[in-house]
C-alpha cells in the first residue's frame, strides 16, 4: 500500500469518525434540551396542580361554611316548629 492510499484511508476514517462524533454530540445536545424542556413542563404542571388544589381547598372551606350556616338554620327552624307544635297542643287542650 502506498503512502497516498494510506493517507486516503486515514483521511476517510478521520472523516467517518468526525461525522460520528458530530452526530453523537448533536443528538446529545438535543436530548439535553428535551430533558430541560421536560423538567420545565413538569414544574409548570406542578405549579398548575398546586393552584388547582388550593382553589379546591378554598371552595371546600366555603361550602363547609355554607353547610354549617344551613344546618344551624335548619336546627333553628326545627326548634321553632317543635315550640309551635307544643303551643298548638297546649292551646288545643284549653279549647
Amino acid at each position: 500500500m502506498s503512502w497516498n492510499e494510506a493517507l486516503l484511508v486515514v483521511f476517510v476514517v478521520l472523516l467517518l469518525f468526525s461525522g460520528v462524533m458530530l452526530f453523537a454530540l448533536y443528538y446529545r445536545h438535543q436530548a439535553k434540551n428535551l430533558k430541560d424542556e421536560l423538567e420545565e413542563r413538569k414544574r409548570e404542571v406542578l405549579i398548575e396542580t398546586k393552584a388547582i388544589i388550593d382553589q379546591c381547598a378554598a371552595d371546600l372551606k366555603r361550602y363547609d361554611a355554607e353547610i354549617k350556616v344551613r344546618d344551624e338554620e335548619i336546627e333553628k327552624l326545627q326548634q321553632d316548629l317543635k315550640r309551635l307544635e307544643e303551643e298548638a297542643k297546649a292551646n288545643s287542650h284549653i279549647i
